[in-house]
């Protein structure tokens, strides 16, 4: 009888523990679409940095966070009776997109020949940060050594950031073909200066081209010393 009355109570505390509702406090950025069992709850908003549901049944749920244009996140979750459930939204990526075009096209393969330098940059300090808004990849970019180059880049006009402690420097630059354009540039008083230097090699005397008078002498001397050849050979 006894062990009757126990497992009745047990089971009554049971279905009161059971029946307490629960809490799901979801933490994110504000604007998203909070959805509890594919139904709508409501907008996670900056006071609060998410959205709470209220009068969650314990056990699993399934809870979906949506933000426009992006992949949504969604996944069931077991809730205890009378617990504060704190789920964290990471940080949204974009939807993956396949891009396809049909129809007739050409390849080829000869491409425009353009002017193209050679960019040194100099500071003082040595180490800044350079940003080109034409250039890829070149955002606050450290320099550490005395010279920051770019090769081959295009002949233009290139805005170029040099920054330095809270200190930024904007200036433009133009970028001559076939020439390198050392810039120098000193942070502590401002002072700015640009130079260009032609990039065709100077040639020495060995690999100088041999002019045409020289070239007749040359052959002089080879058809000479082939006469003497004939000469010896015959006596």
């Amino acid at each position: 009888m006894k062990t009757r009355l126990i497992l009745f109570l047990m089971l009554i505390a049971t279905q009161q523990l059971w029946s307490q509702k629960a809490y799901i406090q979801v933490s994110g950025e504000p604007g998203l679409s909070v959805f509890l069992n594919n139904e709508f709850k409501g907008k996670t908003t900056a006071e609060i940095n998410g959205y709470i549901i209220e009068n969650v049944s314990p056990g699993n749920n399934l809870i979906k966070v949506v933000k426009d244009l992006y992949i949504p996140y969604e996944e069931t979750i077991f809730v205890k009776p009378g617990e504060v459930f704190k789920y964290t939204v990471k940080p949204f990526s974009k939807s993956l997109v396949t891009i396809s075009e049909q129809g007739n096209s050409g390849v080829t393969e000869k491409k425009a020949s353009i002017e193209t330098g050679k960019l040194i940059i100099q500071s003082v300090p040595i180490e800044i940060k350079i940003t080109m808004p034409l250039i890829e990849g070149v955002t606050n970019s450290p320099k550490t050594k005395d010279e920051w180059i770019v090769d081959k880049i295009p002949a233009g006009n290139y805005i170029i950031k040099f920054s330095f402690n809270q200190k930024t420097i904007e200036k433009t630059v133009d970028v001559e073909g076939d020439a390198i354009t050392n810039v120098f540039v000193n942070m502590l008083n401002e002072d700015y200066k640009v130079t260009h230097k032609s990039l065709e090699p100077i040639l020495d005397e060995k690999k100088k081209p041999l002019k045409l008078d020289k070239v007749q002498d040359m052959f002089k001397n080879i058809f000479k010393d082939g006469e003497k050849e004939k000469k010896k050979k015959k006596n």
